[in-house]
């Protein structure tokens, strides 16, 4: 879908562009003599410098921010030299993490990420290689029985405070243009009704965040619910998150019915969540724009797909 909008966005760019310029070769070469002509060229120049203004100011600064995150986050400096010691934990150290969340044991499980942290490990790291596979771990440990769903629910709620109580730290754990608000978009994420859990979708919000991102998330108790908010606000994406597959025809709906109802008629929609992360070919089977397997991925994905939108216009 994303691939698509990018082609379509060429396309409408150079259709407004080559009449202009043929027009103006021609008036160069003194054959523009109409008046016709002249009211249409001038039309063509408004058009073009709507056009030139919006790339400017919205398109490039766009792309341009996106490719700054993925450089800031490949550069953020490591406490320590050697790359040995900021590998990325082990199973077996996502298993050890886990039962400390599991067993409450607040001290132990904050103990484990500051070292963590005192190896090199960055906060994005931990959110992407601890926290998120120890939400994965919980729903397997959920799913196999080895734990009832209240232990799990707990669990996963003493997972989100990690993430809240680490968020001053993670925005401003890349420095410069990584946390510098450089447009006023506003995202809708959400998990679709009847979702047991979310924790995901907290990360990928903590991600745009601080991004620059105005960001609206948390669990909805139904599609009239969102279909009221998108109704009221301007949100420029949306994100559902899903984690089962007889969801898919539910998550298709809600998003045929977010593209007819929204305030914004141009709204982006993204898809998330485990189903996603393993067959990423079903976005384009509900009608999303687009899938990411993490937040970090998420917030690129999303400013693609806005300046891909702006072009357009």
């Amino acid at each position: 879908m994303s691939e698509r909008v990018h082609q379509d966005s060429g396309h409408h760019f150079w259709q407004g562009a080559e009449p202009w310029s043929l027009e103006g070769r021609r008036a160069s070469e003194g054959r523009s003599t109409s008046r016709a002509r002249g009211a249409s060229s001038d039309g063509a120049d408004r058009r073009l410098a709507v056009l030139t203004r919006a790339i400017e100011t919205e398109v490039f600064p766009r792309m341009v921010r996106a490719h700054r995150l993925a450089d800031a986050a490949a550069a953020v400096p490591l406490v320590v030299a050697s790359p040995a010691l900021v590998l990325a934990p082990a199973a077996a150290e996502i298993d050890a993490f886990t039962t400390l969340v599991l067993a409450a044991d607040e001290s132990g499980s904050h103990g484990f990420i500051d070292d963590l942290r005192r190896r090199g490990l960055s906060l994005e790291r931990v959110y992407l290689e601890v926290l998120a596979p120890a939400a994965r771990h919980l729903g397997e440990l959920w799913e196999d029985d080895r734990c009832v769903f209240s232990d799990v629910s707990i669990a996963l709620l003493r997972l989100h405070h990690m993430v809240h109580g680490f968020g001053a730290a993670f925005q401003s754990e890349i420095a410069g243009e990584a946390n510098v608000a450089a447009h006023a978009a506003r995202v809708l994420l959400v998990p679709l009704p009847g979702e047991q859990h979310s924790f995901g979708l907290t990360v990928v919000a903590a991600f745009f965040r601080r991004a620059g991102w105005a960001v609206s998330s948390g669990a909805i108790d139904s599609l009239d619910t969102l279909r009221r908010m998108v109704r009221q606000e301007h949100f420029a994406l949306i994100g559902f998150s899903t984690g089962c597959q007889t969801q898919l025809e539910t998550m298709a709906s809600s998003i045929r019915m977010v593209r007819r109802l929204s305030r914004n008629h141009d709204i982006a929609v993204m898809v998330g969540g485990p189903l996603f992360r393993e067959h990423p070919e079903l976005a384009a089977a509900v009608g999303a724009d687009g899938t990411a397997a993490d937040g970090r991925q998420a917030t690129l994905c999303a400013e693609q797909l806005l300046a891909a939108r702006t072009i357009t216009r």
